[in-house]
């Protein structure tokens, strides 16, 4: 309900330096490596430009959030950037795939996976 009316078409013209809204849902990560030495806590991490946003841990290799998250979008030429981390606790949380989508590259309403690229690479 809060999206609703925050994203209303009352509200188009309410700030001008948005050029639009970006919806991206986390469904779930696949094919993730298991720890050697006790359990992967992965969550995802999503950032445009300085709006950061980020799933829960999950205590699973295969993990599902079926979350949602909106940003507002002031440049087209932004990029998304997706990461899945280890949560370490109170040590570093590890970095396992990231990968960087230009907003140029998405198209409106479809759904796509993507392929994280290695930590090594």
């Amino acid at each position: 309900e809060k999206l609703k009316e925050r994203f209303a078409l009352s509200n188009t013209f309410s700030n001008l330096e948005d050029v639009g809204h970006l919806q991206v849902k986390v469904i779930r990560a696949v094919g993730l490596s298991p720890e050697f030495i006790g359990k992967r806590n992965p969550f995802t991490v999503l950032q445009v430009r300085n709006s950061r946003v980020q799933t829960r841990p999950d205590q699973t290799i295969d993990p599902e959030w079926n979350k949602t998250f909106q940003f507002d979008i002031k440049d087209v030429s932004e990029v998304l950037e997706v990461a899945i981390f280890d949560d370490e606790g109170a040590n570093d949380d590890i970095l396992l795939g990231r990968i960087q989508i230009p907003l140029l590259n998405i198209e409106s309403g479809q759904e796509r996976w993507y392929r994280l690229k290695d930590y090594n690479l």
